[in-house]
């Protein structure tokens, strides 16, 4: 089993001063052995992949996308693309996973 958890967390990692319980929940992650995959991507990802924007300030990264060490290592590529939708940026993560990947079922789809 594969564990992906992917959200919208409020908080920064290693800024110390966060929402309540932030960095507890970061700490809780690390310990389920859930890696962030933009640390694993950049070693400066603060500043690179910002997922966040307000006007008048400046982005931040408050979005994340977690899983296991089998799945983190598998990352080709973690990108953060602004849209006009949301202050949130689209972060998209593309994994080389194919053992994810199953085989169609041979048996008929219900109507």
């Amino acid at each position: 089993m594969q564990v992906i958890f992917i959200g919208d967390l409020n908080a920064e990692p290693r800024r110390h001063i966060n929402p309540k319980h932030s960095n507890q929940f970061f700490r809780n992650l690390a310990n389920c052995n859930l890696f962030n995959i933009g640390d694993i991507c950049y070693d400066d990802a603060n500043i690179r992949l910002p997922t966040f924007h307000r006007n008048g300030c400046n982005p931040s990264r408050i979005d994340y996308i977690y899983c296991f060490t089998e799945l983190a290592t598998q990352t080709i590529r973690l990108s953060s693309t602004p849209t006009d939708l949301s202050d949130h940026y689209l972060l998209i993560a593309t994994l080389e996973c194919p053992e994810l990947v199953t085989k169609k079922s041979s048996s008929p789809i219900k109507k």
